[in-house]
């Protein structure tokens, strides 16, 4: 573990469900890292306005929480992640709401975050300026999987894109009577 860039790094994201992108993404970000935070947003408005477009249950942060723990449980390197749930409830959107957003992703991860990675660049502009000593690092998440493959996507269909699907959420959603 002597050639790890960064000591601390965190990827952030609703994981809605969660998909390969995101474990290559997780993976990835853990090749350059010494320990990883995953940080599952929690806005459960937000949350149940998406499941709903997608005709979708509801899937709690917890839930999807699990999910993941459970993918990267049995893996040798599981014990470098850890799984955090950050509350965007009550948050104001981006860019407007990211000066709270950075003080909360501060105050719930337990260690100075040396890297901030992303599937997409989108935010990277409004975090930089929160986060100016934090690179901020982009990875292609599809190259493991499809590059077409985004969670709206899977929300849309999740039954077309099952095999992008973490086991637990296809099992969620096939238990789900109305599936």
């Amino acid at each position: 573990m002597q050639d790890k860039k960064f000591n601390t790094g965190a990827v952030i994201g609703k994981f809605l469900p969660p998909h390969m992108g995101h474990v290559a993404l997780i993976e990835k970000a853990l090749e350059q890292c010494h320990s990883l935070f995953v940080v599952i947003s929690d806005n459960a408005e937000k949350t149940e306005k998406l499941c709903e477009e997608g005709s979708l249950p509801f899937m709690n942060a917890e839930l999807r929480k699990k999910w993941l723990i459970d993918h990267f449980a049995a893996l040798p390197h599981a014990k470098f992640i850890k799984f955090l749930i950050l509350d965007e409830n009550n948050l104001k959107p981006f860019p407007t709401g990211a000066a709270e957003f950075a003080k909360r992703l501060t105050a719930l991860v337990p260690a100075k975050i040396d890297a901030l990675f992303y599937g997409e660049d989108s935010k990277i502009k409004d975090n930089k300026k929160y986060f100016p000593d934090t690179e901020m690092i982009v990875i292609e998440r599809g190259v493991a999987t499809n590059p077409d493959i985004q969670g709206s996507s899977i929300r849309k269909n999740w039954l077309k894109f099952k095999n992008f699907m973490l086991e637990g959420a296809v099992a969620f959603l096939s238990s789900m009577p109305q599936f």
